[in-house]
């Protein structure tokens, strides 16, 4: 027989129904679930690929066409990640505070009749002065002459500028923000002195050269503040864990109560060490290559720390699995919610399992268990909350264990066979049939036949 640390083992639970925490409904979120005392690390990625989730030792699977809020399963390719503008905004405001100690403000201010600023967000600014300039219309005489003036003059300066060979090669957008701050300038509302050309040109150059996310992540070589990010293993505990156990839940702790209104009862060490540092996920699997074992830190379940100027702000519980990286849960300190953490630490890690908004993502099929682009499956979902996204009717569930008999039960530490279970004792096998033929639909027939199943 195998070692022990060295093949999965669980304990049947079955169905459950739960209260649930998304729509706050009364035992109507459905699921199936087994508690794994050893689960190795190929094992759960191959759970996870058909929508099996974990909190603690009890791994779970929602039965997406009964509860009450369906979780479906999103992964992003992080071979092929693309970040967004708004994702690119958190990161320069955090490197803004942490290199200069200025903190992000939601009212950007506007520039001044005087002068146009170089800041990339200057042009914004401009772009709604001239719309309240433009619902400011003065009512006199000499008002629709001072508009035809105005025309001219930037009809003028476009006529001028227009075999430029800059604007020749600037995209559309560029091109009406060039004009309207030329007419901004004619009209006297810009300094005459504002080179908007070669602000421009600085643009342009500024996006075609756009800085990578690693290039982004990168800070000043003497910032003001100091970020640290530290990887910590939670399971089995590392010395540094233990540590700094004690601060790691003074933030979970004042986080769950800031914005999930958790009560004080609710938020006990022993609570936040079973739901997120408790586990039975194993560092170690002999059925993966050595060369394929991350070399620095190795697999399993990690608290990834932020500390900023020494003192914890923030953590992130993932689990590194062999072919992705599971981001459990992130809280934070909420007096640094301006910082976006959560935003931040997805990227940083350049996977994420929320909302879709990390590109390119997609959503697993809860029938089929293929992966499909997050695009093609919002529609659906906006017309019902359990969709299937496979299209092809015909196609189904490839990776089903069928036959109960390649399962691997164990009773007083002897296998049996199911005829075996059945002669043994025929009313616990009729009791437990309907367990096995759901455990053996739902883990697939890679796992089913290589997860020892503990009866009790």
């Amino acid at each position: 027989m195998e070692s022990r640390s060295q093949m999965t083992s669980v304990i049947l639970r079955g169905k459950r129904k739960s209260d649930c925490s998304y729509c706050h409904s009364s035992s109507t979120k459905s699921s199936y679930g087994i508690v794994s005392p050893n689960m190795l690390v190929d094992d759960y990625q191959l759970l996870m690929d058909r929508g099996w989730r974990k909190c603690g030792t009890y791994y779970y699977k929602a039965l997406m066409n009964k509860t009450c809020c369906p979780l479906y399963t999103i992964r992003c390719d992080a071979n092929y990640f693309q970040s967004t503008r708004s994702q690119r905004r958190v990161v320069h405001d955090l490197n803004n505070f942490i290199n200069n100690n200025i903190k992000p403000t939601k009212n950007i201010s506007t520039a001044n009749d005087e002068s146009v600023s170089v800041a990339s967000n200057s042009v914004v600014d401009n772009n709604k002065n001239l719309k309240s300039i433009r619902s400011k219309r003065v009512r006199s005489k000499t008002a629709p002459q001072q508009n035809i003036e105005t025309n001219r003059i930037t009809n003028n300066s476009n006529n001028n500028n227009a075999p430029d060979d800059l604007l020749k090669h600037l995209r559309a957008r560029q091109k009406r923000w060039y004009r309207k701050l030329e007419k901004l300038k004619g009209q006297g509302k810009l300094n005459s002195q504002t080179d908007i050309r070669g602000y421009i040109k600085r643009y342009k150059r500024m996006k075609s050269n756009q800085l990578t996310l690693e290039e982004m992540l990168q800070f000043d070589q003497n910032p003001v503040n100091k970020l640290e990010l530290k990887l910590v293993r939670s399971y089995p505990p590392s010395d540094d864990f233990t540590r700094t156990f004690t601060d790691s839940h003074r933030v979970y702790k004042k986080y769950q109560m800031a914005i999930h209104g958790d009560s004080e009862f609710e938020c006990t060490s022993s609570q936040f060490r079973r739901f997120l540092c408790e586990s039975s996920l194993q560092p170690e699997c002999d059925r993966l290559p050595k060369e394929s074992t991350p070399s620095t830190v190795g697999y399993g379940c990690y608290h990834l720390q932020y500390y900023l100027n020494n003192q914890l702000i923030a953590c992130g519980v993932i689990d590194i699995l062999p072919n992705s990286i599971s981001s459990v849960y992130f809280y934070y300190d909420p007096d640094y919610s301006f910082l976006k953490l959560g935003v931040y630490s997805a990227l940083r890690l350049k996977y994420q399992q929320i909302k879709g908004q990390y590109k390119p993502s997609y959503l697993l099929c809860p029938e089929t268990y293929t992966w499909h682009p997050i695009e093609k499956c919002i529609p659906l979902l906006n017309q019902n909350k359990y969709q299937r996204f496979e299209n092809d009717l015909t196609k189904v569930d490839e990776n089903e264990e069928r036959n109960l008999e390649n399962l691997k039960l164990r009773f007083d530490n002897q296998l049996l066979t199911l005829p075996q279970l059945q002669a043994l004792n025929e009313d616990y096998f009729c009791y437990l049939i309907d367990r096995l033929q759901l455990f053996a639909k739902y883990v697939g027939k890679i796992c089913a036949e290589r997860i020892y199943i503990d009866l009790r």
